[in-house]
């Protein structure tokens, strides 16, 4: 059984349809502006699917108004097939789209475009064979740690081999 609800999102009176399973009814609503715990916001969220896009960002949610679909989407659009381009090109990478992201407790955004380093973390590119940058090390600032992963992929056949095709084609 649905019945209608109407409750104010960023300023407009928006009417949908509630389940009226007795759960889903003793969890409140989330709204713009609440100070909620990751735990809390998500069981609200999922308590209420009519509720499309929200974000718990510094313990606080955010409830984004609509976007336009000129401006934005066409921006976004042009970032995706640059982030996914660069992607393709290096291994480890992972290009998602609207996708929720869990940092910390009081931290699970869901922005428009992600770009992920996967598995151990160092980038491992394409075009340049064997050639691999250690980010994690990088973002730690252990210089040596990221100096030692770059010298060793220099010295694998990969590498080697394109050096001697540029050395070739010259």
């Amino acid at each position: 059984m649905h019945s209608p609800v109407a409750y104010l999102l960023m300023n407009e009176l928006v009417m949908v349809q509630r389940s009226e399973h007795p759960s889903a009814l003793r969890v409140p609503l989330l709204e713009n502006g609440d100070r909620l715990t990751r735990v809390e916001f998500e069981r609200r969220y999922e308590a209420h699917p009519e509720i499309k896009k929200a974000e718990l960002l510094n313990g606080r949610v955010l409830i984004p108004s609509r976007t336009g679909t000129t401006a934005h989407g066409e921006s976004t659009a042009s970032l995706g097939l640059l982030l996914g381009t660069y992607a393709a090109e290096s291994r480890m990478l992972l290009v998602t789209s609207n996708s929720t992201l869990r940092i910390d407790e009081d931290n699970e955004p869901q922005p428009d475009l992600i770009l992920r380093i996967d598995a151990d973390g160092c980038l491992q590119s394409r075009m340049f064979p064997g050639l691999r940058i250690d980010v994690p090390a990088l973002l730690a600032g252990d210089d040596r740690k990221a100096l030692a992963t770059l010298r060793s992929s220099l010295e694998v056949g990969a590498h080697r081999s394109l050096l001697a095709r540029l050395d070739a084609a010259d």
